[in-house]
C-alpha cells in the first residue's frame, strides 16, 4: 500500500506497508531489535552483563556501594531514540535508577558509598524506581514508583533535546529538556545486591517525513482515536508496530497518539542553560528534598524486600 500525503499540493509519500495481520506480540522482531548493547568496557567492577550483553546482573554476591553501566554508542542527532529495561528482580535499597549521561559523569564517585547516581551532577539525568527524576542534584516528583516486572522506558528526541520516560509503555510526560547539541549515552545505575534487569528494546528513528507526520496528527488530533481515522489495515499495523511508543497501548479496544504538545500545568526547574519540565497531571507534583535517607538494605546480610 502506498500512502501519500498533500502539503499545498505538492504530493509527498508517507509510507509503503505491507498488509498483515493485526494482531502482533511484543515478542515480534519490531521490539526485539537492538540497535545498542551495554558496554563491557566502561561498566563497573560489580557489574555482570550476561546473554550478548543485553541482561545486566549489578552486584551478584553483595554490595558495597553503587554501580553503573554504559549502552556501547551514543545516542546520535538528528535521531528519536527509544529503548527500555525491564527488571527481572526486586528493586529496594537507595536506588536503582534509569537514564542518560554524557561521558563527563564520574562513575566511580560513589563505588564504595550508597547514592542515586544518575542526576547527581549536571552530566547526567535519571529516573528512580522511588518515581522522582533528577538532575544537577535536584530531585522532582515525576511518576509512580516501580519494581520486580515492571519496565522502564525512555524517549530522547535529540532534534529537540527533551527525554519522556515510559512505565510499562504508558507515557509519563516530558521529563528534561536542554540535552541539544550533547553527546549522551543510555546508562542505568543500582545500589541494591543481585538486582537483574533486561534491555528489552533499543531502537533508533530518523527524524524524517514519516515520522514527522505522525507528530503532526499527535499536533492536530490530540487523543484521537486512531481506529476512527480512513486508514487502511497496513498502516495501522506500521504504526502500532513501528512507533507503538507514540501511542497510548493501554487504552482497552483503542489506540491513541500522545499529543506532542505538554499539558499547560507544568513547572520548569533551570540550572544554567539546562531546564527540567515536569508535567503535572491530576495532583500537584512538589519537590523532593535532597536529604533521601539512605538504606544499607544492599549488605548481603540483608534480604531484599519484595
Amino acid at each position: 500500500i502506498h500512502i501519500v500525503v498533500k502539503f499545498r499540493n505538492i504530493m509527498l509519500p508517507l509510507v509503503n506497508a505491507t498488509c498483515h495481520d493485526d494482531e502482533r506480540t511484543d515478542t515480534d522482531d519490531g521490539l526485539e531489535r537492538h540497535d545498542w548493547t551495554w558496554d563491557t568496557t566502561t561498566r563497573s567492577q560489580s557489574v555482570l552483563l550476561v546473554q550478548f550483553n543485553t541482561q545486566i546482573i549489578f552486584h551478584p554476591t553483595y554490595s558495597s556501594g553503587t554501580a553503573s553501566v554504559f549502552g556501547s554508542l551514543p545516542l546520535l542527532t538528528p535521531h528519536h531514540h527509544y529503548w527500555e529495561v525491564k527488571m527481572l528482580s526486586p528493586v529496594y535499597g537507595t536506588d536503582v535508577m534509569v537514564g542518560l549521561a554524557t561521558k563527563a559523569i564520574n562513575t566511580t564517585s560513589h563505588t564504595h558509598s550508597f547514592a542515586s547516581l544518575l542526576g547527581h551532577d549536571s552530566h547526567s539525568w535519571g529516573f528512580s524506581y522511588q518515581g522522582f527524576v533528577q538532575h544537577g542534584g535536584k530531585k522532582v516528583a515525576y511518576g509512580s514508583r516501580w519494581g520486580k516486572g515492571n519496565t522502564v522506558g525512555v524517549h530522547y528526541d535529540s532534534w529537540r533535546g527533551t527525554v519522556e520516560f515510559y512505565l510499562d509503555r504508558k507515557p509519563l510526560g516530558l521529563a528534561c529538556t536542554g540535552l541539544l547539541g550533547k553527546e549522551v549515552f543510555p546508562i542505568v545505575s543500582s545500589t541494591a545486591a543481585k538486582s537483574e534487569m533486561k534491555l528489552v528494546t533499543a531502537q533508533s528513528f530518523s527524524n524524517n517525513l514519516q515520522f514527522s507526520c505522525l507528530k503532526k496528527l499527535s499536533d492536530k488530533l490530540p487523543g484521537s482515536n486512531i481506529l476512527n481515522l480512513c486508514m487502511p489495515p497496513g498502516l495501522r499495523n506500521f504504526i502500532q508496530n513501528n512507533y507503538w511508543f507514540f501511542i497510548n497501548l493501554q487504552a482497552e479496544k483503542c489506540l491513541q497518539i500522545s499529543s506532542d504538545s505538554p499539558p499547560s500545568s507544568s513547572c520548569r526547574f533551570v540550572d544554567d542553560t539546562i531546564s527540567m519540565v515536569i508535567i503535572s497531571s491530576k495532583t500537584k507534583r512538589k519537590n523532593i528534598e535532597d536529604d533521601s535517607h539512605s538504606e544499607d538494605e544492599e549488605c548481603f546480610l540483608l534480604r531484599p524486600k519484595n
